[in-house]
């Protein structure tokens, strides 16, 4: 078991030059209570995952953007109509990955729900998908089910992060690895995800994927968002790399920069020009100079501010909950 910052490491060691893609999937019971616990520990790991799941969101995939991860772009599915609790799943792709939603895998019925997407800037497609099976369903249906969404799979470069809630201590999941195992989906965890008092601890979080060839490890990360333990993997094949960005200098347009401005370019709008070229491109450059004289600011004081999503936000996701569950307007809070 690995805690964040040791997973960082490990992830570190395996990665070609950093740029291997890893994957994450945590239950975290419940987007409004654990959200931001859960985004907060991740910036521990000082690691970007490609690929962050969630299950038990609990939330409509209309209200995905209350619940933001810098960096990732977020595909949730609905949660199951009239439940509350226990339901609903969402996927974070990182920003630097081209992907599209698969909608004929993604399903929502009360024995099995899932959210996929095919990652397609890589050197080969790359299928992904979270999974949930909420245990108040039926176990025979939701087999079923589950054998019919992995038929639709392809036959390579599948990544499946799931919590299945078939125990693979128990020989009474025998007929889910039977499916498991006839469709060539191996099993990347084999220690305890879930941890309850009065509870044997068991195995039903699991990462499957049908190409054992792109793992180079997996594991367990020591964290008590839920009685859930995140588990993750890293993959061995190419993601795409962004060149950074050029710094780009900004410009502070207030009242008094203003001012000055006005102040700076009175003399040279009252001067007497000839109407030729050379006078034109002179002019240019005093307005230009004195632009940047009045306007441009250093990038880093725009950056100074602490506030932020994780760190200090002004509204966060169980608040907005708290407000909707209230019934008073959101706005008023604004």
């Amino acid at each position: 078991m690995y805690s964040y910052n040791n997973s960082r490491n490990l992830i570190k060691l395996h990665s070609k030059e950093g740029h291997c893609p890893s994957a994450l999937l945590n239950n975290i019971d419940g987007n409004a209570t654990n959200f931001d616990t859960f985004a907060t520990e991740i910036t521990q790991a000082k690691h970007v995952f490609s690929f962050i799941g969630i299950a038990e969101t609990n939330v409509d995939s209309e209200l995905k953007d209350l619940y933001r991860i810098p960096g990732y772009i977020a595909e949730y599915n609905d949660k199951f109509p009239d439940k509350a609790k226990g339901t609903g799943v969402g996927l974070y792709i990182q920003d630097s990955f081209a992907y599209t939603r698969l909608e004929k895998l993604n399903t929502c019925t009360a024995n099995l729900e899932s959210v996929f997407v095919s990652i397609t800037n890589m050197d080969k497609p790359l299928t992904v998908g979270v999974l949930y099976r909420p245990p108040s369903g039926s176990d025979n249906d939701s087999l079923n089910e589950f054998e019919k969404l992995v038929k639709k799979l392809p036959d390579k470069n599948v990544l499946l992060l799931g919590d299945y809630n078939f125990n693979l201590f128990d020989k009474n999941s025998n007929q889910f690895e039977n499916i498991l195992y006839n469709y060539n989906l191996i099993p990347m965890i084999s220690l305890a995800t879930h941890e309850k008092p009065g509870c044997a601890p068991s195995l039903i979080d699991n990462i499957l994927t049908n190409s054992t060839d792109n793992i180079v490890a997996s594991g367990l990360i020591e964290s008590r968002v839920s009685h859930h333990l995140p588990i993750f993997c890293i993959l061995d094949c190419s993601v795409p790399t962004l060149e950074p960005e050029p710094s780009k200098p900004r410009y502070d347009y207030c009242d008094s920069n203003i001012s000055a401005f006005l102040q700076d370019i009175e003399p040279i709008t009252n001067r007497s020009y000839s109407y030729d070229e050379k006078s034109f491109q002179q002019f240019v450059i005093e307005i230009k100079a004195l632009i940047e004289k009045n306007f441009l600011t250093e990038s880093e004081s725009f950056n100074k501010s602490k506030r932020n999503k994780i760190s200090n936000p002004w509204i966060t996701p169980g608040l907005v909950a708290s407000v909707k569950k209230k019934k008073v307007p959101t706005a008023t809070l604004r």
